[in-house]
């Protein structure tokens, strides 16, 4: 009898363990001990769109100081073949809301009017970041419909799925939820 109910513990436990894998986003706390700072960050999402190049992947962290932590939105452009941006590119988010969320290409994975590729690929990552606004927030959990990447003189549209909007929206709550509790 204590076997049988030790068994269905075991079991109740794996299967609690699996389903909050599945349920909650994994937000981690990166610690700096050089400066005694640290920031949050989730890990990176794909938004689903078959095998249509360029891809997205994102994911969130907030920025790195001792007091007051901001959200920042990453996604990685995967490209294929080597790509330039300039200026004037942008990634774009249309929100169910109405808004539009707009991220900027980062300098550190593709430098702005040049090229990038990791070697013996032809697959290249434009990183774009944007410190969200409150009403980027609030467009954000509104939901997504579609995501524009503006590459040189073209662009690509994405619908977003609704599976996809609920995962965003269940990712970036958890992140926010994080920041709330740093506040107390």
């Amino acid at each position: 009898m204590i076997t049988q109910i030790c068994a269905l513990s075991q079991k109740t436990f794996i299967l609690f363990f699996i389903i909050s894998m599945v349920v909650f986003a994994k937000v981690e706390k990166i610690e700096d001990e050089f400066d005694g700072t640290y920031y949050y960050q989730t890990e990176h999402f794909y938004i689903a769109n078959g095998m249509k190049m360029p891809y997205p992947e994102y994911r969130f962290r907030t920025t790195k100081t001792k007091d007051n932590h901001r959200i920042v939105m990453e996604l990685n452009v995967i490209s294929l073949g080597l790509v330039a941006v300039d200026d004037n590119n942008k990634v774009r988010i249309r929100c169910e809301n109405g808004n539009i969320v707009v991220l900027d290409y980062e300098t550190t994975f593709s430098y702005k009017g040049k090229s990038f590729g990791f070697m013996g690929s032809g697959n290249e990552a434009i990183k774009c970041i944007a410190i969200l606004t409150e009403a980027d927030i609030e467009a954000l959990l509104s939901g997504i419909n579609m995501i524009r990447i503006e590459i040189k003189n073209e662009f690509t549209n994405f619908n977003a799925s609704k599976k996809d909007a609920k995962k965003l929206i269940k990712i970036l709550n958890e992140i926010i939820k994080k920041v709330e509790e740093d506040k107390k």
